[in-house]
């Protein structure tokens, strides 16, 4: 849930940004919209480290277990968390800040249909065929496979790859939707 507020949050200060005309003064820079998109993402980033350390440290005193590597999940949490910043670019991209309530109905629906409070198995049919073609089921099964059953790199290679391409996806068109809005 707190990668899911940082799509909301990157969406929504980007949104913001570009209705104050914030982002047009500083297009007077000599700055390239990759500049841009990555000046909006590294401060997300961190708090995204942040956030997952928090989250084994609280996990830790609530009695949590890992039994696999902590940087292996620590790492696919880390490119999940990307990828949710990078869609809160595109989100902030194609929306202005009043319609902000439209960037948290789709983090959401992610969220929730993504398999982080219910497993995706017991809803099968479409739904569960739906959320396995997008990045969020996989960063889930990866993390709790090293976690609870102890898989290793090549036990969730396929997931992790998958929301490592979906993350690409995501920053690549956030950069490009940004541009473009820029231009307009």
């Amino acid at each position: 849930m707190g990668f899911a507020l940082l799509t909301d949050s990157a969406g929504m200060i980007l949104a913001r940004d570009r209705e104050r005309a914030l982002l047009s003064r500083l297009l007077t820079a000599p700055l390239r919209a990759n500049d841009f998109v990555s000046a909006y993402s590294l401060p997300y980033i961190l708090i995204a480290i942040i956030q997952i350390v928090v989250i084994f440290a609280v996990g830790g005193l609530l009695g949590l277990e890992i039994s696999g590597n902590v940087g292996l999940v620590f790492l696919v949490l880390f490119v999940m968390s990307i990828g949710y910043i990078g869609l809160g670019m595109i989100l902030g991209s194609l929306f202005t800040y009043t319609q902000a309530p439209i960037v948290w109905i789709v983090v959401m629906l992610l969220t929730i249909f993504g398999g982080t409070w219910m497993d995706l198995n017991e809803i099968g049919g479409m739904i569960q065929s739906t959320m396995n073609v997008l990045p969020f089921a996989h960063a889930l099964d990866a993390s709790r496979d090293v976690m609870m059953h102890g898989a290793g790199f090549g036990d969730v290679a396929t997931d992790f790859f998958w929301v490592l391409g979906y993350t690409i996806v995501f920053f690549t068109s956030g950069i490009f939707l940004f541009r473009r809005r820029m231009v307009e």
